[in-house]
């Protein structure tokens, strides 16, 4: 008799398969789980001679599946099917456009760069971009009314330097064709626990607006990033203290490098925990720099574990990037089996798939992707405001965690975002990004003769020759599911049951 988790309305409940009757609800899944765990428990335990070892054993599997077994075709459930809800977004505080770019501009008589311009050989592999030739009076013209989606610098830009020159002059300007994110107004808040994109998360503190281009980076740190970013985590408990919180995410505010002491700390917490002979090595005593005490760094490590210890049973889903050649720890994760446990010390999680992925190696270093998931229930400290970043959506967490299950996804390439992409990688279809360009070059064909426009289109059909092969390349990644079963508590030096 195998029953399943589904959510309702904020809960989540335990339903019996053979009537979808409801048997239980609960505030989070934990606490569900724990309730599915007794009634396979009882299952198991009502099994008498009349029961065949075929159907102990079924009821076994059952149990270590504990996820409805889905008919072919059908969509991934449990950390997979969370998996793919996740990275199949769509942008929430932003749209992409095809803008026409202004590379650079030359006035006939002041330079070589005109000439340069004018003589460039449209037939070279090498141009992606076309060369406009016009009057100051009629660049002047289309740059200020908006003909030329040019951003505000760039407006000022051509009006500074054009500001002495007659209507009449002559002047070459190398035009081509991009896509850029605009920003939606009103933004809404990015909630991690809800489809969005690597743009949401990655740009929620530069300086856009849904009029101009992307600007020049203003930090992402900023009051627009923090009334964005929802932090989905209950309060903090226990002795943590702000100054720890800094330490282990900003470092030390006198030190020359500002390098954040969270490997230090971890290293502490480890020491405590019985995992290490020592703790590693001090940054400031490396360097010579003023740096906090190994006495201060303990004391951090014991409020960050009895911070998680005494803390809510409450964390939403957390997620944990994983690089397998960073540590044997790492690699014992992905090589784990259902039913397996662990020992996590101190370590940083996101309530965020996507901040998550960046933690994930490269795709050309040919290393698997492993995603942890912790499920939703475990306790943790968030960093909450004394995040460099608030978008990373930071929870550090501790304990023993069980290995609850082990799932395989396929994506599209280009929907799971790495971090050596940068900050502006959008997730969109690469043939629907090329149209965008596309559009925007049909309102540049009609300024320029054929042979100026010839690099521009020479450079679109690359574009979409690239975007339909890349729209092809897909991969592989290997969901952890675990739930966290007990956590540390360092007065006592024992670990604890949760619950």
């Amino acid at each position: 008799m195998p029953w399943s988790l589904m959510r309702r309305d904020g809960d989540v409940l335990v339903v019996r398969d053979r009537d979808n009757k409801v048997v239980g609800r609960h505030k989070n899944r934990a606490k569900a789980l724990r309730h599915l765990r007794a009634l396979y428990s009882l299952e198991k335990a009502s099994f008498g001679g009349d029961r065949s070892a075929a159907g102990r054993y079924a009821a076994e599997q059952r149990w270590k599946g504990h996820v409805k077994r889905e008919g072919a075709g059908s969509p991934p459930s449990g950390g997979a099917g969370d998996f793919m809800r996740l990275v199949n977004g769509t942008p929430q505080t932003y749209t992409v456009k095809g803008v026409i770019q202004v590379h650079g501009f030359g006035i006939e008589g002041a330079g070589s760069y005109y000439d340069d311009l004018v003589k460039a050989d449209p037939t070279e592999e090498s141009n992606s971009s076309g060369v406009w030739q016009t009057t100051v009076g009629e660049f002047r013209r289309m740059a200020t009314s908006g003909q030329l989606d040019l951003s505000p610098k760039w407006v000022d830009h051509v009006v500074r330097n054009l500001q002495d020159q007659p209507d009449d002059t002559r002047v070459a300007v190398e035009i081509g064709v991009g896509s850029v994110v605009f920003r939606k107004e009103p933004v809404t808040p990015v909630r991690p626990d809800e489809p969005h994109t690597p743009q949401d998360i990655r740009t929620l503190g530069v300086a856009w607006n849904s009029s101009a281009q992307l600007e020049e980076d203003s930090g992402l740190a900023n009051d627009t990033e923090k009334k964005l970013t929802v932090n989905t985590s209950p309060r903090n408990r226990g002795p943590v203290k702000s100054g720890t919180l800094s330490r282990w995410e900003k470092g030390w505010e006198t030190d020359y490098y500002n390098m954040p002491y969270c490997k230090e700390i971890a290293s502490h917490a480890a020491y405590l925990m019985g995992q290490i002979d020592a703790p590693v090595e001090r940054w400031g005593r490396r360097t010579g720099f003023r740096a906090p005490s190994d006495s201060m760094l303990a004391q951090d490590a014991k409020d960050l574990l009895a911070g998680v210890n005494q803390g809510v049973e409450g964390q939403p889903v957390l997620w944990r990037g994983l690089d397998t050649r960073q540590s044997a720890a790492k690699k014992a994760v992905a090589d784990a089996k259902v039913g397996d446990t662990m020992t996590l010390g101190l370590a940083s999680t996101s309530r965020d798939l996507l901040a998550a992925a960046k933690y994930t190696p490269s795709y050309s270093e040919g290393v698997p992707l492993v995603v942890m998931r912790i499920e939703e229930g475990s306790k943790g400290v968030s960093i909450g405001d004394r995040a460099v970043y608030r978008h990373d959506q930071e929870v550090i967490t501790s304990g023993k965690f069980e290995v609850t299950e082990i799932q395989k996804v396929t994506v599209p390439k280009w929907r799971f975002p790495k971090a050596s992409l940068g900050g502006g990688v959008e997730t969109m279809e690469p043939s629907k990004k090329v149209a965008l360009e596309r559009d925007a070059a049909q309102r540049l064909k009609g300024l320029l003769t054929p042979k100026q426009y010839a690099p521009i289109e020479r450079y679109l059909r690359g574009r979409e020759k690239e975007a339909a092969k890349y729209e092809k390349e897909t991969i592989t990644v290997k969901v952890v599911s675990v739930r966290q079963t007990e956590t540390f508590n360092p007065e006592t030096e024992e670990f604890e049951t949760n619950g």
